[in-house]
């Protein structure tokens, strides 16, 4: 019984510490574009590296919230409505 728990906890940790070290990546890209204001454009260009991370790696669920950042920080209505459309696909 003591055996089975011991492999229980290890494989869990094993995947708690892989699935942290994979979203480590779309944090530190985040972080860099964080502290700007809406609708502030420079923040763009690190939205659309997370954006291109996201679907290179088919992560959906870091993809949908690269698209809402895009959303806050794109300042033209169009590219907002396209940004929102590509959200709700990827969700």
């Amino acid at each position: 019984m003591f055996r089975l728990f011991i492999l229980l906890l290890v494989s869990t940790a094993e995947l708690w510490v892989a699935q942290s070290t994979d979203n480590v990546a779309y944090h530190q890209i985040r972080k860099k574009y964080d502290h700007q204001k809406v609708n502030d454009t420079t923040a763009l260009s690190y939205v659309d590296l997370l954006i291109a991370l996201s679907k290179k790696e088919k992560n959906y669920s870091e993809l949908t919230y690269a698209y809402q950042d895009a959303l806050n920080f794109e300042s033209s209505g169009y590219h907002k409505m396209l940004y929102a459309d590509s959200a709700i696909t990827s969700a």
